[in-house]
């Protein structure tokens, strides 16, 4: 049978049409594959980003740490200079690592605490002082 010359002539553009609109859609794949890759890069970028954020509030925390131990050693100096042997002690202490320095206000809270005499405060500071010596 003969086909009319239109059928032929929209066949072609049919096919024409077909063979573009495949060239597109290889297009869009890649061009979908390319935003994924970029996608994943971003992600990637924001967790470093949250990861530097979360590291900061840790040094943060561990500089206002350190500055409050400075300080307190500080304290302890002033104490230690004005002649208060104990604090001298404690100082050694924390330099050799046995006591870390709040832990002088922690024993000293825990001697006003119990007021019952004062032999029994006496023999608390002993105790503590040669827990504070033995360590050294």
């Amino acid at each position: 049978m003969i086909e009319p010359r239109g059928n032929t002539a929209k066949i072609e553009k049919l096919e024409a049409n077909l063979e573009l609109f495949s060239v597109l859609l290889q297009t869009k794949n890649l061009l979908d594959k390319q935003l994924e890759s970029k996608i994943d890069k971003i992600k990637e970028v924001v967790k470093e980003i949250n990861d530097c954020e979360e590291y900061e509030k840790k040094l943060k925390t561990h500089q206002e740490s350190l500055e409050k131990k400075i300080n307190m050693l500080v304290e302890l100096q002033d104490k230690s200079i004005q002649g208060d042997f104990e604090a001298e002690l404690f100082i050694e202490a924390v330099i050799s690592g046995c006591f870390e320095p709040e832990d002088y206000w922690d024993i000293d809270d825990f001697d006003s605490e119990q007021d019952d005499d004062d032999q029994q405060d006496h023999g608390d500071d002993e105790l503590e002082n040669e827990e504070v010596i033995s360590c050294l």
